[in-house]
Order: structure tokens, then sequence, then C-alpha cells
């Protein structure tokens, strides 16, 4: 049974393509949704843009180096929970975000080493302007929102992020209100206070409560991410084992016949010998 071809799927193969294969398997794509009667997803897949060199090696690292993207996206995570921290002021956010922070700079320079490699592993050039601009797609989408972060992860970003802003790196702004404990209700009491005061353990409690939450759906996600890592890499695994079985039978195949030609190359030599011998 053949799968029915969707926009979704048309759109994550072909940003899975080189930037030469894109604009012409675009039009197949197009006319093949034409085809099967889904006029409105064809024309929205034909207003998607070639990404740019940076974008699509931001993809092709996603896709080819999963593992840097994965390492890339729990750093980023890390560092943005202790800007929440030190923001609110906890005792020993300080540390925290100087050590997430320097631990994101090095998983970023990683997954910019690692896509140079695919790069050039691709046959394309990584040059200094690429590669700085890689930088800046993949700082802009790791510590961007949760859209952002899903599409790098699977390799199908559309376009350059907004970068991160200074907020990203330092102790200023605001947290958004939802990243906050939730106060407790008010609680019916004789005349002291209405609502439990700030520093209770009854909120403290809340507070690590949300917190361990989060921790459980970062660690989830980055087992999602590591999953799909494991299995892109079983299927090269099993595709590079296919290729040396089918060069192993090649080989051999080839030392029969070279084995052959030579016991040939011998029977002739001996044979034009004998006709050479005297009579």
């Amino acid at each position: 049974m053949v799968e029915r071809l969707t926009e979704g799927a048309a759109i994550t193969e072909l940003l899975g393509l080189s930037p030469e294969q894109f604009t012409a398997r675009r039009t197949q794509l197009v006319k093949a949704l034409r085809a099967a009667g889904e006029r409105e997803q064809a024309a929205r897949l034909a207003g998607v843009r070639k990404p740019a060199t940076h974008v699509w090696a931001a993809n092709h690292l996603a896709r080819e180096r999963a593992l840097a993207v994965t390492r890339l996206l729990s750093a980023a995570a890390d560092l943005q929970d202790a800007q929440q921290k030190a923001f609110a002021g906890e005792s020993g956010a300080g540390e925290r975000l100087r050590r997430d922070s320097g631990a994101y700079q090095t998983a970023l320079d990683l997954a910019v080493r690692e896509a140079a490699r695919a790069i050039r592993e691709a046959g394309r050039s990584a040059a200094e302007e690429t590669l700085r601009r890689l930088r800046d797609v993949l700082a802009g989408a790791a510590l961007g929102g949760d859209d952002l972060r899903r599409r790098l992860g699977a390799g199908t970003l559309l376009e350059q992020p907004p970068p991160p802003g200074a907020a990203a790196f330092s102790f200023a702004g605001t947290l958004p209100e939802k990243s906050l404990p939730k106060p407790l209700p008010a609680v019916k009491r004789t005349p002291a206070a209405a609502v439990v005061p700030a520093g209770s353990k009854g909120q403290q409690v809340h507070r690590r409560l949300v917190e361990a939450k989060k921790t459980a759906d970062t660690a989830d996600q980055t087992a999602r991410r590591l999953a799909q890592v494991a299995r892109r890499a079983r299927r090269r695994a099993e595709a590079a084992a296919a290729e040396a079985a089918s060069a192993e039978r090649e080989a051999a195949e080839a030392e029969s016949r070279a084995e052959t030609a030579s016991q040939e190359a011998a029977s002739a030599a001996a044979a034009l010998g004998d006709l050479r011998a005297p009579v």
C-alpha cells in the first residue's frame, strides 16, 4: 500500500535535500499533491522557499550529526533553567548559571565543528561566514521557543530564527509569569495572615514540584531525541553493513576471476612455449 503524500512529509523530505536538489523536487511534489486533489497543500508547499546555506547546514547537522544537536538542546535547556533561578535570586544560582553557560558554549562550539565536518563530507564548502551564520541559527533555535527547538532537533528549520537576545546571557530581564510557581490559595484563619507566606514550607514544596516536572519533561524530550539519534545511526550502520557485504562479495568474485585468468595466462604461456620449441 502506497502511503498518501502529505504537505508535512513533503517539507520534511525537501529540507533533507541539498540546495541544488530543492527546487526541482519541490516542483515534483507540488504536482503530486495537485494530482491527489490537495490543491491547498500544494499551494502552501509551492510557497516554501529554499533555505539559505547556513539554515540548510543546521538541518544537515541535525540529520547527520544528531547527537551534537541533542547535546546542544539539552545544554540550552539547562542554561535557561539556571537563568530563571538566578533571576529569582535562589541561593547558589549564580554559580550554576556560570557553569551551565560554559557548558552551553562548549556544546555550541562542538555543534559548529561537527557541522563543518558534515558539510565538507557532503562535498560543500564550510566557509567561515557560513559557519558564523550557522552558529547564529543554532543559538537562536536552541534558546528559542518550543517550535524552534523541535524543528532544530528534527532538521526541519525553514528560515533563520531570531537571535536569542541579551536576556539569554544576563541576569537582566523579566521572567515569564508562567515560569513562576503559582501562589497557594488563601486559607481560612483566625486574624493572622490570610494567605500562605511566600517563604512557607508549602510553597517551597510546590516550587520543587514545578521544578521536578520541568526536569522530567526535559529528560523525556532528551530521551526522545536520543532515540531518534539511535534509529538514524542504526539505519546508517545497516546500510554500511549491507554495502560492506556487497563489496566483500564483489571482491571475492574479482579474486576468483583473477585466479582463473592467472591460470589461463599460465596455460597460454605454456602452450606458446611448446609452439616455439624446436621440432
